[in-house]
Formats: C-alpha cells, sequence, structure tokens
C-alpha cells in the first residue's frame, strides 16, 4: 500500500501534484509492470467523495474488465475548511490550504498476475523480477565439476552486466522439477548448460513467456 497527502498555498500548485503523482503511477505499470494502461478523470458521480476531481490510472484485464490501478485526488479546500486547516500567506493573510491525496494498492499485484500469469505460475517482468535470469547445470557425475565452473563463469559475466542472476546447484534435483521450480517463480530467462554447451562454449536459453528455446554462443 502507498498513499501520499499534501498541503499547498495554491491551487495551481497542488494540481500540479495530483497530475506528477498520476504519471508517477502510469510509469510503474508501463515501465516496470509491463502493463499498458490509460489515465483520464472520473465522472462527477465517480469521484472520490469531497473531492474537486479524481484522475485515475485504468488497466484492461484478460477478461476484458478494466481495474482502477491507481488514483489522483484533487480535494481543492473542502477539508481544510472542514478541519480548520490554514496557513499564513507571504501577505500576512491567513488562508485554507489546498490539498490533495494519491495511492495505489496491492491491487497493483493482482493486476501483473492476472496479466502476466500463466498456466505455469507467474511471469515476471525483468525490471521487477528479483531473479532475470536463472542457470541451470545439468551434469553427469563424471563432468558435475567442470560443467558447475563453466555455469558459474557464465554468472560473473551477466553479474558485470548489472544482470540479476543465480546458479541453481541443489542437489538432489532433477532437471524438469528444477526447470518447473523457476517457471513458477516467473523468471523471465532460464539458461540451460550441459555437456553439449560446455563443449561448445554454448548456453541454451528458455524464455519464461513465450516457452521457446534457443541456443546461442557463450
Amino acid at each position: 500500500w502507498q498513499e501520499g497527502h499534501c498541503a499547498h498555498a495554491t491551487h495551481g500548485e497542488s494540481h500540479e501534484m495530483v497530475l506528477q503523482a498520476l504519471n508517477w503511477y502510469k510509469t510503474v505499470y508501463m515501465e516496470y509492470y509491463a502493463i499498458p494502461v490509460i489515465t483520464g478523470i472520473k465522472s462527477g458521480s465517480e469521484k472520490f467523495a469531497g473531492a474537486l476531481s479524481t484522475y485515475c490510472v485504468e488497466a484492461l484485464m484478460p477478461d476484458g474488465k478494466a481495474l482502477q490501478g491507481a488514483t489522483s485526488h484533487d480535494l481543492g479546500q473542502n477539508f481544510a475548511k472542514a478541519q480548520d486547516i490554514h496557513f499564513q500567506s507571504k501577505d500576512g493573510t491567513v488562508e485554507y490550504v489546498w490539498q490533495n491525496s494519491w495511492g495505489f494498492s496491492t491491487r497493483t499485484l493482482g493486476a501483473l498476475f492476472l496479466v502476466h500469469g500463466d498456466d505455469n505460475g507467474i511471469i515476471l517482468p525483468p525490471k521487477i523480477a528479483p531473479t532475470q535470469v536463472v542457470i541451470v547445470p545439468i551434469a553427469r557425475d563424471t563432468d558435475a565439476s567442470t560443467i558447475s565452473s563453466y555455469a558459474h563463469h557464465i554468472q560473473d559475466v551477466l553479474k558485470s552486466s548489472g544482470i540479476r542472476v543465480q546458479v541453481d546447484i541443489r542437489e538432489g534435483q532433477s532437471a524438469g522439477r528444477m526447470f518447473n521450480h523457476w517457471e513458477v517463480k516467473g523468471v523471465p530467462i532460464r539458461i540451460e548448460i550441459g555437456h553439449k554447451e560446455m563443449e561448445n562454449q554454448t548456453v541454451t536459453l528458455a524464455i519464461r513467456d513465450t516457452q521457446e528455446k534457443q541456443t546461442i554462443t557463450a
């Protein structure tokens, strides 16, 4: 949950804050959640009670319904007058403040799950994924150490580029179980490294959202 409240000396300053907060929320959805949204002003019957106007961010869900993803309210001086919230202006007069409030809640996670989830779990956009790439070594006992070293080399290369990456070296887990584990968690890219990849100095990429696989030179 996130919520903000401001008090300003003029309506212009307050309204500017209303639109700035609205743009922050639009940015979160579009650039971080990879969810397209539209912004606009609510009708008089739907605006926040007591506000002059309410602006909102709306996202379209897979079932065709719109989700109100965030709101930003221009409260005017209505609450300031009701609660006697005033200040002394530069010219010495006592005036009521101009207020706004804005926020979004855990429903943003609901939007994320609905838009980017599938039958295999969640799909996390790269910007917000705690792990952007997971490397799964697939090794026989005879070459496990060598393949593990190769996997950690790839990890170091990716880390140096600022990518959040980890190597899954858990014991007693089949490759299929590890693949499923990371698919459910929504990691954007899985790198598979076996004996063939090590010999050819390649890696096999599994893309979470498209379920496609491709082999590239490391």
